[in-house]
């Protein structure tokens, strides 16, 4: 037998263990990317449920009129919050984009109508203290929810006029 010959198994045996391995090496990259994105969908939810945040969040929603200091106090937690839940937002999918329309799949109107809410404390805020990327996580995200929410708004009203159309047999 010459060299070529013996040579020859064992450049294929190197070439399916590399394919092996390179497939085993894809897999736990796949596995790890669903791991991060149910680690960022449990700390949003985290985020979002915990029973002060529940409360402060409405809180922010029902309230009138000028803030006063304390009121602008604990606003400003609420937008340290929500910033908070913004930034992690990119987590939920394989890309940031992906994990941007995930989330407002979900919680757009809510963030949207906080965003709305709190906008004027986030602009203060940032020109008080001269740093305007400042929860530039929350702007971005709850300037994208409120329009989302919007359109999902206009979108369901247009559903629920077909659905009386078509109930009336028309």
């Amino acid at each position: 037998m010459d060299e070529a010959t013996l040579a020859f198994p064992w450049t294929t045996l190197l070439a399916a263990l590399t394919a092996l391995f390179t497939g085993v090496g894809a897999a736990t990259v796949i596995f790890a990317a669903r791991q991060l994105k149910l680690s960022a969908w449990l700390k949003l939810q985290e985020i979002w449920t915990a029973d002060d945040f529940v409360e402060d969040r409405d809180w922010v929603l029902n309230h009138t009129g000028p803030w006063s200091p304390e009121e602008k106090k604990r606003a400003k937690d609420v937008c340290r919050r929500l910033d908070e839940f913004a930034h992690l937002v990119p987590y939920l999918g394989l890309t940031s984009r992906r994990g941007t329309t995930q989330a407002l799949r979900y919680w757009a109107d809510p963030f949207g109508r906080c965003w709305r809410a709190l906008e004027d404390v986030v602009r203060e805020e940032q020109r008080q203290v001269a740093w305007y990327r400042k929860w530039k996580g929350f702007e971005d995200l709850g300037e994208l929810a409120a329009k989302a929410a919007a359109k999902q708004l206009s979108s369901s009203d247009v559903e629920a006029a077909r659905h009386r159309l078509n109930s009336r047999g028309h």
